[in-house]
């Protein structure tokens, strides 16, 4: 029995194989909708929490490629993707500390990518996992 209380092989069921890859289009989409977000905060800046149009153009690029490598997910992928989690946790826990601290509300954006990126770099750990395991068993 694996961590999730089936019973499949070390390759995981054809289910779970679509499931898996459902998700991390899902994910893609997501981080594609982002880029679009910031995308948009460049020509509208008021949509946004201030930031320079500087960032939000870097922001589009690199949500943009990630949602590319969420669908491709390359070997090297979760390395990557584990950088970009941690200057995340740092810039959005620091930035929703301070406007929580500061201005007594809530930044709901920072609240969506700590509760969200730390279980996407392990879905993303676990994935490359099971990939490695299923391609030493066929």
């Amino acid at each position: 029995m694996n961590a999730l209380g089936t019973t499949e092989g070390p390759a995981g069921s054809a289910r779970g194989r679509r499931v898996r890859e459902m998700l991390f289009v899902i994910l893609a989409v997501g981080f594609a909708l982002s880029a679009v977000f910031h995308a948009v905060a460049i020509v509208a800046p008021q949509i946004a929490e201030p930031s320079p149009a500087w960032r939000h153009g870097l922001f589009v690029v690199i949500n943009g490629v990630i949602a590319v490598l969420f669908v491709r997910r390359p070997r090297w992928f979760p390395a990557v993707f584990g950088l970009l989690a941690l200057q995340q946790l740092y810039s959005h826990g620091t930035y929703g500390y301070a406007v929580w601290r500061d201005q007594h509300r809530v930044d709901w954006a920072s609240v969506l990518v700590l509760a969200v990126v730390p279980v996407v770099a392990v879905l993303l750990v676990v994935d490359a996992l099971r990939r490695r395991r299923s391609n030493r068993a066929g």
